[in-house]
């Protein structure tokens, strides 16, 4: 599908120069907006602020950055949301599955979880500090906005180490989401 506009909404709260926060404000984490071309359809692609420390309570250094990002986020599509349109929501969202996050997130929100039914990792283990254990921080949604639509294919992608300069090694430290979907529109063509 050609892509009719895209903005890029950097997040209001990234982090200080006192925390490693600070590396989100230089990246620039947010959410990049995609409108589509002649169908009514927004793509929301997001990057949160990574909790490094890999604890999830409250008074963690970085949650005040996320729970700030996840507000943002949630206010973006709620406003979308008053519109006839179909919304994708998806990226890096760095908050387990299981967390207070996750349903603070998706508490209010007509959402579908794409892959709600799975437990499934998708953070490489290798990656996090010792002792900690790795957890489902990447997810894709669909905004309920009454058009049916259907997953037709959903699948892992990047779990496998590829050999790159002679070095075992995967391509990302996330286990990528892939979904095909289809969306009523679509049979309309």
């Amino acid at each position: 599908f050609p892509i009719h506009s895209s903005e890029y909404i950097t997040f209001d709260k990234m982090g200080t120069i006192r925390n490693k926060s600070i590396v989100a404000k230089i990246s620039r984490k947010g959410i990049l907006l995609v409108k589509l071309e002649k169908e009514p359809l927004y793509v929301l692609n997001t990057h949160l602020t990574a909790n490094i420390d890999w604890n999830w309570v409250g008074t963690n250094r970085y949650i005040p950055f996320i729970i700030s990002q996840l507000e943002q986020l949630k206010n973006i599509i709620k406003s979308l949301s008053n519109f006839p349109i179909e919304i994708i929501v998806a990226g890096d969202f760095n908050i387990p599955k299981n967390s207070s996050y996750y349903k603070m997130f998706t508490q209010g929100l007509s959402l579908m979880d794409v892959f709600s039914n799975s437990e499934r990792n998708t953070y490489n283990e290798e990656h996090l500090p010792a002792g900690k254990k790795s957890e489902c921080v990447d997810f894709i949604f669909i905004v309920k906005n009454g058009m049916p639509f259907k997953v037709e294919k959903k699948e892992y992608i990047f779990d496998k180490k590829v050999l790159v300069n002679n070095i075992s090694t995967f391509l990302s430290d996330h286990i990528g989401l892939q979904a095909r979907l289809q969306f009523a529109f679509e049979n309309k063509k």
